[in-house]
C-alpha cells in the first residue's frame, strides 16, 4: 500500500501524512521504536510498516532520507524520519525490515 504523497518534498507529505491521521513520531533506539509524544515503546512485533519513502537529501551529499509510516497494534500511527547513508543499510533499515517492511520507494528527481 503506498500512503505517503508522490512528488512532494518531505516536510508537504508529512503535512499530509499528519492530516490523514499519522499524528505521532517515532525515534529509534536499542531495538525499539518511542513515540515521542506519549513515550510509549514499540517492538517490532508491535507495530508495521506501511510504507517507505527515500527523499534525497536537500544539502547535496549523497546520504538522503528516508521516511517510514507505522502503524501500532495499540492503533497509534505516525512516522519515523532517518538518514540513511548512500551504499549501505543503516541499523534502523535493519530493525524494520523485522517489521515486514514494504519495498522502499524514491522519490529522487
Amino acid at each position: 500500500m503506498k500512503l505517503i504523497p508522490q512528488n512532494k518534498q518531505m516536510a508537504e507529505a508529512i503535512e499530509e501524512l499528519r492530516s490523514a491521521g499519522y499524528l505521532s513520531t517515532f525515534i529509534y533506539s536499542d531495538d525499539r521504536l518511542i513515540d515521542k509524544q506519549s513515550s510509549g515503546v514499540y517492538t517490532s512485533n508491535d507495530f508495521k510498516v506501511i510504507d517507505i519513502k527515500l527523499f534525497k537529501d536537500l544539502d547535496g551529499d549523497s546520504d538522503e532520507n528516508m521516511l517510514a509510516l507505522i502503524e501500532c497494534k495499540d492503533q497509534k500511527k505516525g512516522y519515523l524520519i532517518t538518514k540513511e547513508e548512500a551504499h549501505g543499510h543503516s541499523e534502523v533499515s535493519r530493525f524494520l525490515n523485522n517489521s515486514a517492511v514494504p519495498r522502499i520507494r524514491d522519490n529522487k528527481q
